[in-house]
């Protein structure tokens, strides 16, 4: 199983996107805390997902305020934790009040899930896996509201939904409230109103209250009404209750409700919990559509437990199938006869695994694979010491089988055959006597092979450390885990596959500094492009760098000097002086250290989510923006982002297109997004060419 998990961990992460931390088992991350490395990470990648999958902005949902916090705890452990922990309650502090939610479900949810819910909002098909169908009865009823309050709170990233921090925790339970709403009818509210009013009234109360006219003689009943009570219980939780029965409740499967009076009555039970009752919960939708059955007979369902699951239905079964391919040119080597694993996924986490093998032609088959709508399944090979994966799949409403195709290559063990498309470089004066140093390699193998370890567990790509440097602190790994020391830095074990700056190692150390340092470090692989970035005030001077003016990040302006090739084994050399503006030098604080964290990631969003692989501008005179006033404003009208429009040479401009077309060959950018985009660098191409003849 171990093995395995190594595995799986090692097919996930090319599906990454930048910096993006993947949940899994493995050890807590030891950050710098300064830092706070993963935030950023996390930032960086929710930023870049805003502007490639989303055709609009949700900059304030995913950009949290200096020194932010979660509203509320999360309804479930982080599955990156070894050790579980008590799972805090989540519930609103009043009804919520779908009314209200439905406004906000209009301007933050229907782009992607739809007006219906149904996950087919004119984003969501832009999306690599479908939105969730909030509207379908028979998905909404296998989630408490809790549940969808915590993906509402803290996102789905690994499914491309960002979090909503914009929105009060009152508007969220509001949304969660509405989007509960979208699968219920007036139908069913009215026959669950007149079970609840022949059954349950008499102990739980005339509105739910739990306290009818029996319920003295039971004891304690559960209220309706009770916020901490229904957020935790989703309707198959109470369907297989009421089935059954629990505590001193009768069952009442056996007094003859059917399938249809269970989901009836909850969806009444639910209506309780709102602002508004019952008509709260009444969907607009004049045809609801009806459900599938959650539970194929909830009278043979087990009496639910606070550990136990809800209603199993009757296993509906599929089929996933691939072919492995090889993408090495010349390549024609396939592993026939190796075995292919299959994973089962939910929440990032390994469910279950089984097993095939590769045959003659290269394909690969799993029958009887279960159709659950909260597993993604991705399939695994080993090939010349390295495992490839697929991508992820899903089973859908309407489609039985997935089709799970592998890409291999042909390896090598020779760390050449990678080139650095950029290094960031970018320093913190936050604390006194160090300077803190984050670097980011975004880096290509373009060889067509994979770079794979001469023996499994040994280092594949080095990295150099410049003179001085503390022990570096990672993004995703530890020094000793993933990353291995080396005399003049470390070597990162992970294969290199090939791809267009796919592999991106991001990390920070401490250099001794007392106002001034020479900055010195040796380059493992060619370089294509550096790019410094200081505080603005600290001064840098370097034979190998050009001043590209300074930039407001957050609110804080920082000095980018940009250099240009470097080859392997060759030195970038910079004496960096002085301290940060005034303005700029704020005490260690953890509001201090999260407004870095936040600027870096909004730097990085810039740089990776808009496609640019060089960022400059030479700092402009207000004499030259006097004289560029009417080209700015008709930029403006025509809708020019603002990081295009500051783009001032023609080289600059031609590099981002061909990057932005790199990305959408890869898959990274949706199509509507890489046009809107590709159209605007092509305009201030234009302009820019026209301005050079005039």
């Amino acid at each position: 199983m171990r093995r395995a998990l190594a595995a799986f961990r090692q097919i996930l992460s090319p599906l990454r996107h930048a910096g993006e931390e993947l949940k899994l088992s493995t050890p807590k991350r030891h950050p710098m805390k300064p830092l706070r490395i993963a935030w950023l990470a996390l930032l960086v990648l929710a930023a870049s997902l805003t502007l490639a999958a989303c055709g609009f902005s949700m900059a304030e949902d995913i950009t949290p305020p200096p020194n932010a916090q979660a509203n509320a705890p999360q309804a479930q452990a982080s599955s990156a934790e070894n050790t579980p922990e008590p799972v805090p309650v989540v519930f609103p502090l009043v009804a919520p009040d779908p009314a209200n939610g439905e406004a906000l479900f209009a301007e933050k949810c229907t782009p992607c899930h739809g007006e219906r819910g149904l996950g087919d909002g004119p984003q969501g098909a832009q999306l690599p896996n479908p939105p969730a169908p909030l509207g379908d009865a028979a998905f909404a009823r296998q989630f408490a509201p809790a549940e969808w309050y915590d993906t509402l709170t803290n996102g789905r990233i690994d499914r491309y939904m960002p979090p909503f921090d914009s929105m009060s925790e009152g508007e969220r339970w509001d949304v969660v409230a509405y989007a509960m709403s979208l699968s219920v009818t007036s139908d069913s509210l009215a026959r669950g109103e007149l079970l609840y009013q022949e059954n349950c009234q008499r102990c739980h109360g005339e509105n739910g209250d739990g306290d009818g006219p029996d319920a003295a003689e039971i004891g304690e009943v559960p209220a309706f009404t009770n916020q901490a009570f229904m957020a935790q219980r989703s309707a198959e939780t109470m369907a297989v209750a009421i089935a059954h029965g629990h505590d001193e409740m009768p069952g009442f499967g056996e007094k003859g409700f059917v399938r249809e009076d269970l989901w009836a009555l909850t969806d009444y039970l639910r209506s309780l919990s709102f602002a508004g009752g019952s008509a709260a919960l009444v969907s607009q939708q004049p045809d609801a559509a009806t459900p599938t059955a959650a539970a194929d007979d909830l009278a043979a369902s087990p009496v639910p437990t606070d550990t136990q699951p809800s209603a199993t239905p009757e296993q509906a079964l599929g089929t996933i199938s691939g072919l492995v391919t090889n993408a090495t040119p010349d390549g024609d080597g396939l592993p026939i006869g190796e075995e292919v694993v299959l994973y089962a996924v939910k929440d990032m986490n390994p469910v279950y695994t089984r097993t095939t093998t590769v045959q003659e032609d290269g394909t690969f088959t799993f029958e009887d694979v279960e159709i659950d709508p909260h597993l993604i399944y991705l399939a695994a090979v080993e090939y010349n010491g390295a495992t490839y994966g697929s991508d992820i799949g899903m089973f859908t409403a309407e489609d039985t089988a997935i089709d799970l195709p592998i890409t291999v290559y042909e390896s090598t063990q020779d760390p050449s055959v990678l080139s650095v498309d950029r290094l960031h470089i970018f320093f913190d004066f936050t604390h006194p006597d160090v300077i803190q140093v984050v670097e980011l390699y975004v880096i290509s193998n373009n060889s067509g092979k994979a770079l794979v370890p001469a023996e499994q567990g040994e280092g594949v790509t080095p990295f150099t450390l410049p003179e001085g440097a503390g022990e570096p602190q990672f993004q995703d790994g530890v020094l000793g885990g993933r990353y291995l020391p080396t005399e003049d830095g470390f070597m990162d074990t992970v294969s290199v596959r090939p791809g267009q700056g796919e592999y991106q190692v991001l990390y920070a150390f401490t250099v001794p500094y007392d106002r001034k340092m020479t900055f010195r470090q040796t380059m493992p692989l060619d370089v294509d492009a550096v790019l410094f970035m200081v505080p603005d005030g600290v001064k840098v001077k370097s034979d190998q760098l050009e001043d590209g003016g300074t930039r407001d990040v957050q609110g804080t302006l920082y000095r980018t000097f940009n250099g240009t090739e470097i080859a392997a084994g060759g030195t970038l050399e910079a004496v960096v002086s002085g301290s940060p503006a005034a303005a700029d030098a704020a005490p260690e604080t953890a509001a201090s250290n999260n407004n870095l964290a936040i600027g870096l990631g909004a730097f990085g969003a810039v740089l990776i989510g808009a496609g640019i692989w060089l960022y400059r501008r030479n700092a402009v005179e207000e004499e030259e923006l006097e004289e560029d006033e009417e080209t700015d404003e008709a930029e403006e009208e025509a809708g020019m982002d603002d990081d295009i429009a500051a783009m001032d040479d023609p080289q600059v401009v031609m590099d981002a297109i061909i990057a932005l077309d790199d990305l959408y060959k890869e898959g990274e950018l949706p199509e509507d997004a890489y046009r809107t985009r590709r159209a605007e660098l092509k305009t201030r191409l234009q302009g820019l060419l026209e301005d050079e003849s005039a």
